[in-house]
């Protein structure tokens, strides 16, 4: 809402009981409680959370071409009411305050869009459940290159996604019963945009510079009628 609303491309209809969205195909202009309805859709598609996580993907990219576009970063009056916003909303530790997170804000404010990439944690097939999925072994390389600022390594070809049909359980053989689920995670280097070439290629994702149009995979299924 403190953005002004952010653009959905949906390619089919979406009228999801669960989360009360009911959106005809095409280009919507939405705010804040249709857009985290949208987030909490998943009873589309083939109901797959990796498929949720795709569709939250370019819900993303659309939020950060809303704030280059609306120059929110550059808007002190603007920045200071959507991370007052942000810090009712979250608990943090004490050294994140709002003024470092209007630091933070306004240190990426020449970031361009295609430096900015969303990326879904490696996962593999977890033997004991089909539709369960666990985190591949590369997965412990991405986090800590991540917490210590470092390259992302390259994804080894067994990182692979698992069959469309999992609903992206994280579960190991000591907990098969785990409900966490790999999350989406966004990654940035104002200074150093290198590191970041075909990043989202590598490990399933795009850019914030996507075209947000452009995700008609992330509803193919049954469930979703196509």
């Amino acid at each position: 809402n403190d953005l002004g609303g952010v653009r959905l491309c949906l390619p089919f209809a979406i009228h999801d009981t669960h989360s009360k969205l009911h959106l005809t195909s095409g280009v919507h202009h939405v705010w804040g409680a249709q857009a985290l309805a949208y987030w909490r859709v998943r009873y589309i598609g083939v109901g797959s959370d990796l498929q949720r996580i795709t569709r939250d993907q370019f819900l993303m990219a659309s939020l950060a071409q809303e704030v280059k576009r609306s120059n929110l970063l550059g808007n002190p009056a603007r920045l200071f009411k959507v991370v007052s916003d942000i810090a009712s909303s979250l608990t943090t530790d004490n050294r994140l305050s709002q003024g470092a997170l209007i630091s933070l804000a306004r240190g990426v404010q020449g970031l361009k869009l295609s430096q900015v990439h969303f990326v879904q944690v490696p996962v593999v097939a977890y033997p004991k459940n089909p539709d369960w999925v666990q985190w591949a072994p590369n997965a412990t390389s991405l986090f800590r290159a991540i917490a210590h600022d470092r390259k992302l390594p390259a994804r080894h070809r067994g990182g692979h996604h698992a069959h469309p049909r999992a609903q992206d359980r994280t579960a190991t053989p000591e907990s098969s019963r785990g409900s966490a689920s790999p999350t989406s995670t966004s990654t940035s280097k104002p200074s150093s945009p290198a590191p970041l070439s075909h990043l989202s290629k590598k490990y399933g994702g795009i850019s914030a510079h996507a075209n947000v149009c452009r995700d008609a995979g992330a509803f193919a299924g049954p469930l979703g009628g196509r």
